[in-house]
């Protein structure tokens, strides 16, 4: 009897002590796929490490581009745009593409290297190019009742373009209004208060620029049709104020003239 006991006890034994050894095994199994799991995460820690090094460097490959008035090239006034390129070879191919806002297809200048940085010339023909014209719209209906907005022929968008071997890349695109670096015209500032879907009065001003024009014109439109013409704004005092009265219309139209013969025209509003 003793002996079955015994016998049984070593068999309970035996039983006990696999299955530790067996869930010691799958312990140490699991331990491993941690470990391994642990060594896959450091290595994809360290490529992230890897890429936003990369990022850092080459997000920081172009300094600011410097945007001054460059002086007078060929009769025309000229934008100089200036920027460094880092830890690269000056002799890279490097362009400086360029588009007036509003254009479809960008230009691309030519581009130099001195002291240290690259630079492009931007001739801008003011001969063809009229006023600023400053707009903000005074509606009612609206929640905070201000829409704003500018005409301008003098906003540009550029973008420098750097190929080096396999290495290719472009800057962000940037937008800038070179008005008071090159403008002669003084800006036409327009307050135009909405009422009832309806023009109410506009409010004039001339703002910074060393031409004034020779005279405001205000036009009428009914559809296509003028209706009527020729109303002169007095901007004696640089300011003046214009009250819609008679005829419905659904369009205006600002014509401006200046004493050198220029003549521009801005649509101002349309219902």
């Amino acid at each position: 009897m003793r002996k079955n006991v015994i016998f049984i006890l070593l068999i309970v034994n035996i039983i006990s002590t696999c299955y530790l050894f067996s869930r010691l095994n799958k312990i140490t199994t699991s331990i491993q796929i941690i470990g391994d799991e642990t060594q896959t995460i450091m290595n994809k820690i360290s490529e992230v490490d890897n890429s936003v090094h990369y990022l850092k460097k080459y997000n920081n490959w172009i300094s600011e581009i410097d945007v001054e008035y460059g002086g007078v090239v060929n009769e025309n006034k000229s934008i100089k745009f200036s920027w460094e390129i880092k830890d690269f070879a000056s002799n890279s191919d490097v362009k400086f593409y360029y588009r007036r806002l509003g254009e479809d297809n960008f230009n691309i200048l030519p581009v130099s290297f001195s002291g240290g940085k690259y630079f492009s010339l931007l001739e801008i023909n003011i001969e063809g190019l009229g006023p600023d014209w400053s707009l903000l719209y005074t509606d009612k209906k609206e929640p905070y009742g201000f829409k704003s907005g500018e005409v301008s022929p003098y906003t540009y968008e550029y973008y420098v373009e750097f190929i080096e071997n396999d290495m290719h890349l472009i800057s962000e695109l940037e937008q800038r209004n070179l008005s008071k670096l090159v403008q002669v015209y003084a800006t036409i500032d327009m307050n135009i208060k909405i009422e009832r879907d309806k023009v109410r009065d506009i409010l004039f001003e001339l703002k910074e620029g060393k031409v004034a024009p020779k005279s405001i014109i205000l036009e009428k439109y009914y559809g296509d049709k003028v209706i009527e013409e020729n109303i002169e704004i007095d901007i004696s005092n640089n300011r003046s104020n214009w009250e819609s009265k008679g005829k419905s219309f659904d369009k205006l139209v600002v014509r401006v003239e200046y004493h050198n013969g220029q003549v521009f025209s801005e649509e101002i509003w349309s219902k």
